[in-house]
């Protein structure tokens, strides 16, 4: 059994001015000393708490989110709001932690994974192409895929988070896929004696249809999470 104790001290003893001449305090070998031995009182206003952190003295700050607010934009906000209008002195800086904290990190570290996504798959397909050329055919579409993603992510008000993040690096694999769909069957056309532009178009015609055949099925796969039909499911709807 655990019960919670609370102990104080007695209303005549609660008065630090009134007592303090009899007031005791343990010293380095806990024994009592009178703590007008080695204080003087003198009446002063100062903070309940001290906090410190990084060698310094430190003031929180918390608040949550407002629903369809992201984290990204009232960072953004408070961070013109202390330059512009609150202005703090030169001694006084201004960091975030908690979920702002969280998110600058994992943008820098989805950047960085998709910059050597990228990297891997430029390499692997110069290799399989046999070209530091045609490679750039594949490249040059994958910047298009995120057109689409915020704009979807713009129409249903969602905002950047981690599932997100996960999402527009799934559309990032798919628009490249499609790309290396078209570009390698063209180049069977232009090496079977086909002109370029006829072997674009024919190939074009050829692989539209297991195009929209797995775009139709990865639709289908996350149309269920992009609905968010359950309260757990919430959370994820950005990354369908």
């Amino acid at each position: 059994e655990e019960y919670d104790v609370r102990v104080r001290l007695k209303e005549s003893q609660r008065d630090l001015k009134a007592g303090y001449g009899r007031t005791f305090v343990p010293n380095i070998n806990d024994k009592l000393v009178k703590l007008s031995d080695v204080a003087d009182a003198a009446p002063r206003e100062g903070p309940a708490t001290i906090d410190r952190q990084d060698r310094g003295r430190f003031l929180q700050l918390s608040a949550d989110v407002a629903e369809g607010v992201g984290v990204s934009s009232v960072v953004n906000d408070m961070s013109r709001a202390f330059k512009a209008e609150i202005k703090l002195p030169p001694s006084v800086r201004c960091v975030f932690l908690g979920e702002a904290e969280k998110m600058e990190e994992m943008q820098g570290g989805t950047l960085w994974s998709v910059a050597i996504a990228v990297v891997f798959i430029y390499l692997i397909l110069a290799s399989l192409y046999e070209s530091f050329i045609t490679p750039w055919s594949v490249l040059v579409s994958l910047p298009l895929s995120l057109t689409g993603s915020f704009l979807a992510l713009y129409l249903t008000g969602e905002t950047m988070n981690i599932f997100t993040m996960m999402g527009l690096i799934m559309a990032l694999g798919v628009a490249g896929k499609n790309a290396i769909l078209l570009v390698d069957a063209s180049n069977q056309r232009v090496q079977s004696g086909l002109g370029r532009r006829r072997a674009i178009l024919e190939a074009g015609r050829d692989r539209l249809r297991p195009i929209l055949m797995t775009s139709i099925a990865l639709i289908a796969g996350t149309l269920p999470v992009a609905i968010g039909l359950t309260e757990g499911s919430k959370m994820r709807t950005g990354m369908g």
